[in-house]
């Protein structure tokens, strides 16, 4: 089995040989990324791509900037990605009521 390292300064791959290869990120062209609070009807309409997805209280909507992507937005599921956005919030919340 091959094994991913990640930092801060980077990643490398040691593949199932023991040898060391370079590993590339996949290109994301993120437009924004939204923690839904109640289920939704989303409807997508950049012009180039229209799409209508229903999603649940909790999932997690990505849309992205270019019209290469078959799906101009994707919904996503994941508790580990809504905690990290939800402790983000949190944190920005009261680092302003600390400010006010």
């Amino acid at each position: 089995m091959n094994t991913l390292y990640i930092t801060q300064s980077g990643r490398v791959l040691i593949n199932e040989n023991g040898e060391v290869q370079d590993y590339k990120t996949s290109v994301e062209s993120i437009r924004n990324i939204s923690l839904l609070k109640e289920d939704t009807k989303v409807v997508c309409n950049f012009g180039f791509a229209e799409r209508v997805v229903d999603a649940k209280a909790g999932d997690i909507v990505v849309t992205f900037y270019t019209e290469e992507f078959p799906n101009p937005i994707i919904v996503v599921n994941s508790p580990e990605w809504k905690e990290n956005i939800e402790t983000f919030n949190k944190n920005r919340q009261q680092e302003k009521e600390k400010w006010a």
